[in-house]
């Protein structure tokens, strides 16, 4: 990962918007280095993924392309 970005909602827009608290980014240097650098190890895997149920609750994963504008 080369870079990792928490996004705070300070404030839900209008009455449609999802009950989201956060949004986290994760970035990595490849498509490759996403599959084979998100954990060390099948338990560090396991680990973080139980973690994740006690702090977060409800996450969901995309995987997004991005695009810059001026």
């Amino acid at each position: 990962m080369i870079k990792y970005v928490t996004n705070v909602v300070d404030q839900h827009l209008g009455t449609t918007a999802l009950d989201l608290d956060g949004i986290a980014e994760l970035h990595f240097p490849s498509a490759e280095a996403l599959r084979t650098g998100m954990f060390s190890s099948p338990e560090g895997e396991r680990i973080i993924r139980e973690d994740i149920r006690r702090f977060i609750g409800r996450s969901a994963a995309y995987h997004a392309a991005e695009y810059q504008q001026k």
